[in-house]
């Protein structure tokens, strides 16, 4: 779990969630639930927030991380909604937000199992794969130039079954697959994936 000095500022920024009326502030647990299941752009709703009551966006910014800190490490630990609800008591949430509070923190956790499940039972898996350079020195239309081209084979495993795939590609589309697999590992390295690979944990 995260350390003592995060949990107290979590438990200073939270705390004006207490002082705003109810239908406010279920807006903003609203919004950090659009953070922690879709990404950081959920947090452009603050701008029209603030401006439609009179608040400085940093301040909302920091109240709904601080929301967002509090489910998140509960549900790292995988607490159950009556220990959930102990610990948003515990940061000093009144009682009639505990409620809004267990709503997010359920569908969080519902969200995370069912990205669990599908990682388990869906997406397949690359078990092995063996690659072939070939390059063709010369021909009648080719003279004094060389065609390389790369012959792969995948083995792809789902479940218990796995399947075999024969692929040739020219060095070109090797390097768009580079791209493209180069482009994947940059977004599991962005916020919104690191905090979903941390529910799943």
């Amino acid at each position: 779990m995260a350390s003592g000095v995060r949990w107290e500022e979590a438990k200073e920024d939270v705390r004006p969630l207490n002082e705003m009326p109810h239908d406010m502030a279920k807006q903003i647990l609203t919004i950090a639930r659009e953070e922690i299941l879709h990404g950081r752009d959920a947090l452009r709703s603050l701008d029209g927030l603030a401006e439609e009551q009179g608040m400085d966006v940093d301040r909302l910014c920091a109240i709904t991380d601080a929301i967002v800190f509090i489910v998140m490490e509960a549900a790292k630990c995988k607490m159950s909604e009556q220990e959930f609800l102990n610990v948003v008591s515990g940061v000093g949430v009144e009682e009639r937000l505990q409620e809004e509070f267990s709503r997010v923190y359920g569908e969080v956790v519902d969200y995370s199992r069912e990205i669990s499940f599908r990682l388990q039972h869906e997406l397949p898996s690359l078990s092995s794969m063996q690659w072939r350079l070939d390059v063709q020195l010369g021909s009648r239309c080719l003279q004094g130039q060389c065609s390389p081209s790369l012959m792969m084979k995948f083995g792809v495993a789902k479940g218990k079954e796995t399947t075999e795939h024969l692929v040739q590609a020219e060095i070109c589309d090797v390097q768009k697959i580079c791209d493209e697999i180069q482009s994947a590992l940059q977004e599991a390295k962005s916020n919104h994936a690191r905090k979903v690979t941390r529910l799943l944990k």
